[in-house]
């Protein structure tokens, strides 16, 4: 009797945290160092929103963001869910904030890539989302890249077979290379790519700073872990966070909303300040 007790209240706190969590998300700050800008730049970093609202009329989100200071924002994908009955009037209207508010860099998701791919299955989903994205002024990048205050922002759209949750294929750098093309070295590059799991294949690309997304943080964290991946991968190694290789970093945004399994544990919604600090020295910025 007392052990069912002990389980009932467990549950019931368990209950209580996820719907709490899942329901809110905070803000954190990261900075880089480069010398390959002249200036110090911030953005706002945001992944896999999925048409998730914080709040009436996302009035949540935008008081959070309306305390802070950015020069553009960079979105890593999945703003929308793939769902052909999906309503993203409220994901446009987000948009349309933060287009006022700088520059909006936006790269593909599986799922938008996903909804373009299916058309028996999500019918003119894309079509429609990329009118309305059109009638705000904020293309897709598509493979694109854009040039933006001495830094060169990239968006790879993956294939389809990279996402597949059975297997995952080799990604070779010189098929990032054939997709966006060939990297400038005297650049800052950031890469906007949205699955995680190819970090070796990016660092091998060449870009400085990857901004990725797709793992919502694991849905549950345990000990500061992930617990599992789209790719039902218990505890990955990508599952939010900085990561770094040679003399590239990737950073992993927990995203801020979830289509499957749209609850979280221990585990809230994240908007990352990513400031790009420049470390050029007053003497050899004299010689330029």
């Amino acid at each position: 009797m007392i052990w069912a007790v002990v389980i009932f209240f467990l549950a019931l706190i368990m209950v209580g945290v996820v719907a709490f969590d899942s329901n809110r998300f905070v803000v954190r700050s990261v900075s880089v160092e480069t010398d390959k800008v002249s200036e110090d730049l911030r953005f706002l970093f945001i992944s896999d929103l999925h048409s998730r609202i914080f709040g009436k009329r996302n009035k949540r989100l935008y008081d959070a963001l309306d305390k802070i200071e950015f020069d553009g924002a960079l979105l890593a994908g999945d703003m929308m869910t793939a769902d052909r009955h999906i309503d993203f009037a409220e994901s446009i209207g987000f948009l349309q904030y933060l287009k006022e508010r700088g520059p909006v860099f936006y790269s593909l998701g599986n799922h938008e890539s996903r909804s373009r791919v299916y058309l028996k299955t999500y019918g003119d989903l894309y079509e429609r989302y990329c009118k309305a994205l059109a009638d705000i002024g904020v293309p897709m990048m598509d493979n694109e890249s854009a040039e933006f205050r001495g830094v060169r922002i990239t968006g790879l759209t993956l294939p389809e077979k990279y996402y597949n949750k059975r297997k995952k294929p080799v990604l070779p750098a010189a098929e990032i290379e054939e997709l966006v093309g060939a990297l400038n070295p005297e650049d800052y590059n950031i890469l906007l790519a949205h699955n995680p799991e190819y970090f070796e294949s990016y660092a091998e690309y060449g870009s400085d700073l990857v901004l990725s997304g797709h793992l919502h943080g694991g849905i549950v964290r345990i000990f500061g872990r992930g617990l599992i991946s789209p790719r039902l991968e218990l505890f990955p190694k990508f599952h939010g966070g900085e990561y770094k290789k040679g003399t590239v970093t990737m950073l992993v945004n927990r995203g801020l909303g979830g289509h499957h399994i749209p609850w979280r544990m221990f585990n809230p919604g994240e908007i990352i300040v990513l400031e790009i600090k420049s470390n050029i020295s007053p003497l050899k910025n004299d010689r330029h």
